[in-house]
């Protein structure tokens, strides 16, 4: 059953409209909702979210999804656009034109997008092969449940059980009034009352005493009951306050309690700090999430940072520890894979006597019952999981030999058609986000702006190629992580938002091999004096990664089309060029026979004129 709660709060994100009252207001989108639902229109301004224009056409559509011809999706987790948006699951109407996704809190799913699906949507969702026919829809309103719809085809009492297991789920209380009836019919009823009640609270109780065994209040992914038997703290998911959580440590074999000796753990038997490949050999996960996080503190220096978001650049699809563990192990790598995929997909064998470099890779970690040892179920009768993180062999290109690699799309030379097929392919890109570029003199001042107003990218006209590229992706950085949208969601300062774009844009310029010597980020030293600096910078180092990341992702995409014209269009050419040449010689060819025979006949008139 997909419970969906509607509330006042969630029109306002839903249409994509936020208004601009001319005092203060404590509860924004209630208080509009209420304006609008009472005719009261007058505003100060309004501001129109991205994707507005869409919402718009699709409001009217949205009584579609409520009808039992539409189909639920229960786990789109698979889907890339889903997963971006951060939904859980939605409902799509039978025609595939208009689709409501929600997000999942605390069981309670929410109204997050409304959208068209394009084909390409269309057809991952119709791969998933998971859609579910809708019985019946209901809506609760002041505690009142009545049916919407009903699918008639599967249903045939109207929807009257559903009706009523809705009801006791709720909690609702039948009537225990004595109504006008016979006495054995109301005794009969009272009787049946207290039946349902008791049922409904040994449900509850059975219920309760499941989630109890399966909560998890601090969210490490060990339940309470299993923490308080081992010792550690339930309501905080590092009990030893030394970085790493509890479930981490278990995994990894070490001590979630020994806030004691944390420090030495990273001491040899010698006394001296371990060293990085000690701690990698040794699979301390702990001694190494200590230590990298330790070499964050290093980042508030420009250089190093710059140096980090280099390597970002070359791995922008692995996580930031992971660009830190490839960092810190090899500075200069640029392309790492394990063992078998060099030899199976690149034709590559790992030369002998190289070392293998180490990354954290996800597994997947049944939860057990602390007593019996026995896999936890949910209420589906599915094993519950977690994901936990092991350290695994990779090597670095420069460490193999074998098939040269295959040049990838990204591989410019710099040329103006290699600019050019840049620039298109950032463009799609943007447009396709619903964010037009274009070219301005009168930038206010700076190389390009994007205004969250008018959803628009605005660049300066005369910029050089490669100024005119970083520009844009600085611009598109803001445009995915700034609009209308996020700032209602995060809020954020100036300072934070530049140094995020700037810090995408670093990413993805050195990513294309443009020149990124003039970038600077030495404003990252009076982040130091805040104490929440180093937490601060860790969160944005994420935020750039995941965005730099979809960024390359998307314009790659794109280029990769524009860069099979133009080889389709050489190919073109060069033919063109060899049946030129070819024809050149023809014509030369003939012009020396033609000479040659002028020359006889000149020849033979000369010996002519002598025999006179």
């Amino acid at each position: 059953m997909l419970q969906v709660n509607f509330e006042k709060h969630h029109w306002m994100h839903l249409t994509g409209i936020a208004p601009v009252y001319s005092d203060w207001v404590d509860n924004l989108s209630e208080q509009f909702i209420e304006d609008v639902a009472a005719g009261k229109g007058n505003f100060a301004n309004l501001s129109l979210g991205l994707g507005f224009r869409d919402k718009v056409k699709l409001m009217p559509l949205l009584p579609e999804i409520f009808e039992t011809d539409s189909f639920v999706f229960d786990d789109l987790s698979s889907v890339e656009k889903m997963g971006r948006l951060d939904v859980a699951n939605a409902i799509r109407s039978d025609d595939r034109d208009v689709m409501l996704a929600f997000r999942t809190d605390d069981s309670s799913s929410f109204p997050a997008t409304l959208l068209k699906p394009n084909q390409t949507l269309n057809v991952e969702l119709d791969a998933l092969n998971q859609e579910k026919t809708i019985l019946g829809v209901f809506v609760e309103k002041n505690n009142e449940i009545k049916t919407l719809s009903v699918n008639k085809e599967f249903v045939v009492d109207g929807g009257q059980q559903m009706l009523e297991t809705l009801k006791q789920h709720q909690g609702i209380e039948i009537l225990k009034e004595n109504l006008s009836m016979p006495e054995n019919q109301a005794q009969s009823l009272r009787e049946r009352v207290e039946q349902i009640q008791r049922e409904d609270q040994e449900r509850k109780q059975a219920l309760a005493k499941k989630e109890e065994l399966e909560r998890d209040t601090d969210g490490d992914g060990i339940p309470d009951a299993v923490e308080r038997n081992m010792g550690t703290n339930p309501y905080s998911p590092d009990t030893d306050g030394d970085g790493k959580s509890d479930q981490e440590e278990i995994s990894y074999g070490s001590n979630p309690l020994a806030s004691d000796t944390s420090k030495n753990d990273n001491l040899s038997s010698s006394g001296q700090q371990k060293t990085f490949a000690e701690l990698i050999a040794a699979k301390d996960s702990k001694g190494l999430a200590q230590v990298l996080k330790e070499g964050v503190k290093d980042y508030f220096k420009s250089d190093t940072y710059k140096q980090y978001l280099l390597a970002m650049s070359k791995f922008h699809n692995y996580s930031p520890l992971n660009i830190q563990m490839i960092l810190r192990q090899n500075p200069r790598a640029s392309h790492v894979a394990s063992f078998k995929k060099w030899k199976d997909e690149f034709s590559r064998s790992v030369n002998k006597g190289e070392k293998a470099l180490r990354i954290f890779a996800p597994i997947t970690v049944k939860k057990r019952d602390p007593k019996t040892n026995e896999p936890l179920l949910d209420k589906d009768g599915k094993e519950i999981t977690y994901t936990s993180f092991k350290l695994v062999p990779v090597f670095d290109v420069s460490q193999t030999d074998g098939k040269e690699l295959p040049k990838p799309v990204y591989e410019l030379k710099g040329s103006y058609k290699d600019y050019g097929n840049l620039y298109k392919s950032a463009k799609e890109v943007s447009e396709a986000n619903g964010v037009p570029i274009s070219f301005s003199e009168n930038t206010k001042g700076a190389k390009g702006y994007y205004s969250p107003v008018s959803n628009e990218i605005v660049i300066k006209k005369g910029l050089s190629e490669q100024h005119t590229l970083k520009t844009i992706f600085h611009e598109m950085a803001h445009s995915d992580l700034h609009n209308f949208e996020k700032r209602a969601e995060t809020p954020f300062n100036l300072s934070t938002a530049e140094l995020q774009a700037e810090s995408v844009a670093f990413v993805v310029s050195s990513h294309y091999g443009l020149d990124t010597s003039e970038y600077s980020f030495g404003y990252l030293a009076s982040w130091t004096q805040d104490p929440k600096g180093l937490s601060d910078l860790e969160g944005q180092i994420k935020i750039v990664q995941k965005e730099a990341d979809s960024l390359i992702s998307r314009i790659d995409q794109a280029l990769e089309k524009y860069q099979s014209k133009e080889l389709t269009k050489d190919a073109f050419q060069q033919k063109l060029d060899r049946l030129k040449e070819q024809s050149k010689e023809q014509t030369l060819e003939s012009k020396e026979k033609e000479t040659a025979k002028d020359e006889l006949k000149k020849a033979e008139k000369s010996d002519n004129q002598l025999n006179l």
